[in-house]
């Protein structure tokens, strides 16, 4: 899922306006997704507490005549329930911050894209005695490892390719001074 969107905002800074649209409406998509699945967590979490009162109210009217013992077994037993329900919130909580953290990412990206879609699209001075090739970002790459292996500086990297931050993403092609 993260490759296609990547995917999608790189064709967005190559196709124009039509194709931010798309990469907005798959973002609002995933968004809907996350907060449906947050919504799903928190009616787990109720149904579990409400399951937790039940169980103290059938504990409650048990006859008196239950051992101590008995009643510690009880309420172990209904603590590591508790633990374990407490856990998958805890794991899918994780989930959802981690899903909202790309999310916010994937928006500094479309942010920046279109920026720079902007800036290409109005008139600007351009040396003509200034070639350069290509460079395709793979994983693991930054701009100073780019820049050092490619004889250039981070600064000018980020000048030719329009970036307003050090932020790259894998598949982004990025001009590279000759």
């Amino acid at each position: 899922m993260r490759i296609f969107l990547l995917c999608v905002i790189f064709s967005f800074s190559l196709h124009g306006r039509t194709q931010t649209d798309a990469a907005m409406d798959e973002l609002r998509l995933e968004i809907s997704d996350l907060k449906h699945a947050l919504h799903t967590y928190q009616v787990d979490l109720r149904i579990a507490e409400e399951k937790i009162r039940k169980q103290e109210n059938t504990i409650k009217q048990q006859p008196k005549m239950i051992g101590l013992e008995d009643k510690i077994l009880i309420l172990e037993k209904k603590l590591v329930a508790i633990e374990k329900g407490y856990e998958k919130l805890s794991n899918h909580t994780t989930q959802i911050e981690t899903k909202l953290s790309e999310v916010g990412k994937l928006k500094d990206t479309l942010i920046s894209l279109s920026k720079n879609v902007k800036k290409e699209a109005a008139p600007a001075a351009v040396s003509v005695d200034k070639s350069y090739k290509t460079y395709k970002v793979k994983g693991g790459d930054n701009l100073e490892k780019i820049a050092r292996a490619e004889n250039t500086s981070i600064d000018t990297l980020k000048k030719v390719n329009h970036l307003e931050t050090d932020k790259i993403f894998i598949g982004q092609i990025l001009k590279v001074p000759e």
